[in-house]
């Protein structure tokens, strides 16, 4: 994996100094039918976006990654802001579903690719930044993913200045990149972790078993992320190469557990951070975490290099076969792939690699099974049986690699809740 930095600037007039305005003055910058791309998670420019949604003259769409935070797009006068999604969240789903806003199927590692080539559009993007260094550097912070691309493709690059955004290692934009900047001193979007249940405990035990000394995780955020972490406290030299990362780093890497490796690989390498102010705090300047664009942290083809990496998500259900759907119920949308599919094919061309799907048994308080005979009518199928390579709930794990349908069907079936085990087995 190549840690070197990322530098963003346009042209090569680094004399260049962008225009101050007020917050409430931001919307002149966008026109009417503009498409706005802005960050997420912690990287949210929220004092920006709501000065804009509130000042829109005309009609323009905003594109952006999950953001889990009540979003003022949809009470905007005369419906003048239309959100585009890659990805939803409790925040839009109930908008995409009743068509008041859009969905993009996407596979997260690729969003800088759709941006490029002009597929997705960015007429406008917004950046949230640290403050800039002596020589003009600005950090990307908690959100890198697809900005740098939105960066050299827009017309307009408005940036939200802030004195609480941590200055991160690994990606930065110069400060003459920028057309317009307004100054604010505000706590970033945090997130706290739900607390730990005894499903989701079980679920992490198993999934920690599979992780050696050595290897190299990739994870989620949410309890099971934190509960699996927890579970590999006591082991050496665990690397992360992942999307995203939260609290419960900043335990292994103080217990030394999470540490750069001999290749230099840096202790964590992701794209963007949702946690607590804490977390915030803590990642400021500190060298062995490395914030990349998101078509490198999820390159399948970085990934296959990388030797012992092990990919963990988690997923809605998985039939009999090993089709795995992690993002709609049926066919209304809960999520999006993201990039389980960018892990899932980094780890299974990896060396020594494994892709672990995680869930828990059951749904619905127990009423459904999560390991179905077949998917619903409608849902999507994130990750394809010929990838399948892991599953664990909280009964246990299934390896299917190298197995047959059948056989691969009985395993499943021993992992599956005790109480819809006799159904799948009919199925059979």
């Amino acid at each position: 994996m190549e840690t070197d930095v990322v530098r963003i600037t346009r042209g090569g007039d680094l004399t260049r100094r962008p225009k101050s305005f007020a917050v409430e003055d931001v919307a002149r910058f966008v026109r009417p039918d503009d498409a706005v791309v802005i960050g997420h998670g912690g990287g949210w420019p929220r004092r920006i976006v709501e000065s804009l949604v509130a000042g829109a003259s005309g009609p323009f769409t905003i594109l952006h990654n999950r953001i889990d935070d009540e979003l003022p797009y949809f009470a905007a006068p005369g419906a003048a802001v239309r959100h585009a999604g890659f990805m939803a969240g409790h925040s839009t789903r109930e908008q995409i579903a009743a068509g008041s806003a859009d969905f993009i199927p996407n596979c997260y590692g690729l969003t800088p690719t759709l941006i490029n080539s002009g597929a997705v559009g960015c007429d406008v993007v917004v950046l949230h930044l640290s403050p800039p260094d002596e020589d003009g550097w600005c950090s990307l912070g908690t959100c890198v993913a697809y900005l740098p691309a939105a960066v050299s493709r827009a017309r307009t690059v408005i940036a939200q200045i802030n004195r609480q955004m941590p200055r991160t290692c690994g990606t930065s934009v110069h400060i003459s990149a920028i057309d317009h900047l307004v100054e604010v001193d505000e706590p970033l979007q945090a997130v706290v972790t739900a607390p730990l249940d005894a499903v989701t405990s079980a679920i992490a035990t198993n999934v920690a078993g599979l992780i050696r000394s050595g290897d190299t995780i990739q994870l989620g955020i949410g309890k099971l992320a934190d509960a699996v972490l927890r579970g590999v406290a006591g082991k050496d030299g665990i690397r992360m190469l992942t999307e995203t990362f939260s609290d419960s780093a900043l335990d292994l890497m103080k217990a030394g557990t999470l540490a750069p490796g001999p290749d230099g690989q840096p202790a964590i390498t992701a794209t963007f951070v949702t946690g607590s102010e804490e977390l915030y705090r803590a990642i400021d300047s500190r060298p062995e975490i490395v914030m990349l664009p998101v078509d490198r942290t999820n390159d399948p083809a970085t990934l296959g290099k990388v030797n012992r990496f092990i990919g963990v998500n988690s997923a809605i259900e998985i039939d009999l076969t090993g089709q795995i759907n992690a993002e709609s119920i049926g066919p209304k949308l809960y999520s999006g792939p993201g990039g389980h599919l960018d892990f899932a094919i980094g780890a299974a061309y990896g060396h020594n690699g494994r892709y672990v799907c995680a869930l828990p048994s059951v749904a619905a308080k127990g009423a459904l099974s999560r390991i179905v005979t077949r998917l619903r009518p409608g849902s999507t199928v994130t990750v394809p049986r010929s990838l399948a390579d892991v599953v664990v709930t909280e009964y246990g794990v299934a390896e299917l690699r190298g197995l047959s349908l059948r056989d691969r069907a009985r395993a499943l079936v021993e992992i599956a809740h005790p109480d819809h085990r006799s159904s799948l087995r009919a199925a059979l």
